[in-house]
């Protein structure tokens, strides 16, 4: 892996002079200016770019020991502007960086085929984002530094859906649940179920209103309001 690496950091590096940059002289990276040169570093890094004023800055590539690779803008000898990084285990991340960290938006993917596309803040997904899961389910909606928080919604693989509130990444505060058969369940969710007040409406369009413990109607039950017939994902 890391010959792979080291080759596709040689082919770039051939490319400088077609760009017109100079080569970086000298053994004094301080007096690197507007040129391009490389850095092998006491623990295995390797960094192969352009350098300014001694720092890597503007475009350039960045192995780290790890095997973990960086390939993108540098401004004060850290990643900033877009980039893309490679991790160790196969996760992939495309888009913007400030100081070093994920920051602005950009596309982040699993090696088991979750994706992530929206903002991020100092690494973390932050605002609003879209992430797709490899097992059908897709959340659009807000994030607060790597948790879902307030207003959004997934969608599982058979239709169903919540839209509402969120925190610390569980469905909590006002929201509605939209079963795959047309009933669905509006009112207070806590601890990623329904608690609190909330309205049930069937598919026919009858309505019951009451209290909910922990996902169950207080004074009823699921089948009485489903009339037996309970769809997928009505255990709340």
């Amino acid at each position: 892996m890391r010959r792979k690496l080291l080759t596709i950091i040689l082919g770039f590096s051939l490319t400088a002079p077609v760009l017109a940059v100079e080569n970086c002289e000298g053994t004094s990276q301080e007096s690197w200016v507007n040129c391009f040169g490389s850095i092998n570093f006491e623990n295995g890094d390797v960094y192969l770019g352009m350098f300014n004023k001694g720092q890597a800055e503007g475009q350039g590539f960045y192995i780290f020991s790890n095997q973990a690779f960086y390939s993108g803008n540098f401004k004060n000898n850290v990643f900033d502007g877009l980039g893309t990084m490679t991790y160790p285990d196969g996760s992939h991340y495309t888009g913007s960086h400030v100081a070093g960290r994920r920051d602005g938006k950009g596309v982040f993917s699993w090696p088991n085929g979750d994706v992530y596309f929206g903002n991020f803040k100092e690494d973390k997904v932050h605002g609003f984002g879209e992430y797709s899961f490899s097992d059908g389910k897709k959340y659009s909606g807000e994030h607060f530094m790597g948790d879902r928080s307030g207003n959004g919604r997934i969608t599982f693989p058979n239709g169903t859906y919540y839209e509402g509130q969120w925190a610390n990444d569980e469905r909590s505060g006002y929201g509605t649940i939209v079963f795959n058969d047309g009933s669905s369940i509006s009112g207070q969710w806590k601890n990623n179920t329904i608690h609190g007040e909330a309205t049930f409406t069937s598919n026919g369009g009858q309505t019951w209103t009451g209290s909910w413990k922990n996902g169950k109607p207080v004074g009823s039950t699921m089948e009485e309001l489903f009339n037996g017939k309970i769809p997928s994902h009505a255990s709340i």
